[in-house]
């Protein structure tokens, strides 16, 4: 991938990402008022349900993860193969993949939920508030709010469209490398900033971090060993994985054995 074709690549990842974000950014604040309403109703922690937040985070990657999946095998050049229709196939994959981790990635969501009106009931109990002020508190908090919501959606967006994209990449008939394509402003990691433009081979993971953390693209949770990728290295990411083909020495790609 030229110098030029990264920075197309990344034009048309963040133009994608941010448009996506946005969308989700409503849907995450909507889950997250649910979730304080179901407290302002019971007054009972555990009534914060998680189900609103699971079924954000399902449209999210069964519609945000094929649509880029498309636009990258589009990049490649690559026609689909089989009879299965290339998103339902990445929809299927994705399911495999990430099936039961959606699940426990809406219950942390949501134990993070129950923890910040924790926090606001303890400071309703030193300062001695109302049950109208607190809850103006909660209605009120970034950590319950749009802030909040635009935080979750623009890492879950990272994830699952990166997520996608490596899937198309790995079940490719062609052999494939991937570059880690980072966002380059004041706003991003040094660690991403350092690994930009990196080139490896499609299985291979990227090294971060002073080689401490590996990871396979932008957006993982969890490392090649097994253990958890470091959430500061994954939460409000906006960095891409871009793909190229490889060819032999005579320009012709090479195919999978």
């Amino acid at each position: 991938m030229t110098s030029q074709e990264q920075q197309q690549y990344s034009k048309t990842w963040h133009q994608f990402q941010l448009k996506k974000e946005n969308l989700f950014t409503k849907k995450f604040q909507k889950a997250l008022t649910i979730q304080v309403n179901a407290f302002i109703k019971t007054q009972d922690i555990m009534s914060v349900p998680a189900f609103p937040i699971y079924e954000v985070l399902l449209e999210l990657y069964t519609t945000v993860g094929p649509q880029w999946a498309r636009m990258v095998r589009m990049d490649t050049n690559e026609k689909a193969m089989g009879q299965m229709s290339f998103n339902e196939q990445i929809v299927q994959l994705m399911q495999q993949y990430y099936g039961i981790d959606l699940l426990n990635d809406a219950q942390g969501i949501t134990e993070y939920t129950r923890q910040v009106i924790v926090r606001i009931l303890q400071e309703a109990a030193v300062q001695g508030w109302s049950i109208d002020e607190i809850v103006r508190q909660l209605t009120a908090s970034s950590e319950l709010g749009g802030m909040r919501a635009r935080r979750i959606a623009r890492t879950e967006t990272v994830t699952a469209a990166n997520g996608a994209a490596m899937i198309y990449a790995q079940t490719s008939i062609n052999v494939m490398d991937k570059i880690w394509i980072a966002a380059t402003d004041n706003r991003t990691r040094q660690d991403h900033l350092i690994v930009n433009g990196t080139k490896l081979p499609i299985d291979e993971p990227f090294s971060l971090a002073s080689g401490t953390v590996e990871m396979m693209q932008p957006g993982a949770r969890q490392q090649p060993n097994g253990l958890s990728v470091p959430a500061d290295q994954v939460v409000n990411c906006r960095c891409a994985v871009g793909f190229r083909a490889r060819r032999d020495a005579n320009g012709k790609l090479i195919r999978r054995v």
